[in-house]
């Protein structure tokens, strides 16, 4: 319905204004405001509504100077994980080596972040940022820790300071995923399933674990709900999946966003989600693709199994 980043769904152009995007990598909402990881400018976009007209431009920029270098203290570098729950706003500076936390949503171009984690020191390349506001996992690349293997940093209580994580999940490649109903973490690794959130060890077993939902692989898998509709983007399929109610061991995708089929990939063609990261305010479904540098939204879920894709 919606494209943000570019003036229409067949224009892939980077883009620096507040119109523009280059390499949307994470999203998220509020439900009232849209929050943009705009990875490649070295920025956070935010739009105060929903959108409804193409190319709208941001209200505030949150921005980073990449000529500051990686331990600047607080800079915006390279994010590629947000995550707000309306008052409190987290961002991964991906090439900081550092998560910026906001206790008081931002109101204005360039507020610096009110704390900074670092996981004692142990952050390498921190990417996504899991959380449902009780608690807080963050997907590190390549983190400074045992022998540098992917995985998570995990705080089993939401940071008030800077203190440590409680501890590191090891996964390849680094843990992420979404807080969905009933208490439950849907979280992507070397496997996709679901585990009971707050996570409390690193060795806690799964409750349900699923079949792998895209066909391709990859590491940039994220999920979002729709009520009890669990849509996964496949980064390497170039598409949204979604399973029209909560999922059992057995299930199978049943809904395809962006291509018109489950098989079909549609990276040449017009309608692309390249390494998908959704969001949703519980209504519409967002997907910010980076390799065509745009945003899509889908204002109207509803109804049975369906093959769908975003219209200006």
């Amino acid at each position: 319905d919606v494209v943000l980043g570019q003036p229409d769904l067949g224009t892939n152009r980077a883009g620096s204004g507040r119109d523009g995007l280059n390499w949307p990598l994470n999203l998220t909402t509020d439900g009232r405001r849209l929050i943009v990881a705009d990875t490649s400018n070295d920025r956070v976009l935010i739009w105060n509504e929903i959108l409804t007209r193409n190319a709208t431009p941001a209200d505030i920029v949150l921005a980073g100077d990449p000529r500051l270098g990686i331990d600047r203290r607080g800079a915006v570098l390279w994010p590629w994980g947000v995550w707000s729950d309306g008052t409190r706003l987290a961002v991964s500076s991906t090439r900081g080596s550092q998560v910026l936390l906001w206790d008081r949503f931002p109101t204005r171009d360039g507020q610096p972040p009110d704390r900074v984690l670092t996981a004692g020191g142990r952050m390498g390349t921190p990417r996504h940022i899991t959380s449902d506001g009780r608690a807080l996992m963050v997907g590190d690349h390549n983190p400074r820790v045992g022998n540098g293997q992917a995985g998570a940093f995990v705080w089993t209580s939401f940071p008030t300071g800077e203190e440590d994580a409680s501890f590191f999940l090891p996964s390849q490649p680094w843990a992420r995923g979404s807080i969905g109903p009933y208490g439950r973490a849907w979280i992507f690794s070397q496997t996709f399933g679901a585990w009971r959130w707050p996570l409390s060890s690193a060795s806690q077993p799964a409750d349900l674990m699923l079949q792998p939902p895209c066909s391709s692989g990859g590491d940039y898998e994220s999920v979002a709900f729709v009520g009890e509709r669990l849509y996964v983007a496949c980064g390497n399929d170039n598409r949204v999946v979604g399973y029209e109610r909560m999922p059992t061991a057995d299930a199978r995708p049943t809904i395809v966003l962006g291509a018109p089929d489950l098989e079909t990939n549609t990276l040449l063609s017009r309608h692309i989600v390249q390494n998908g990261a959704l969001a949703t305010d519980g209504r519409s479904l967002f997907a910010a693709s980076d390799f065509d540098r745009r945003l899509s939204i889908w204002s109207a879920l509803r109804g049975g199994p369906s093959t769908r894709t975003p219209s200006t």
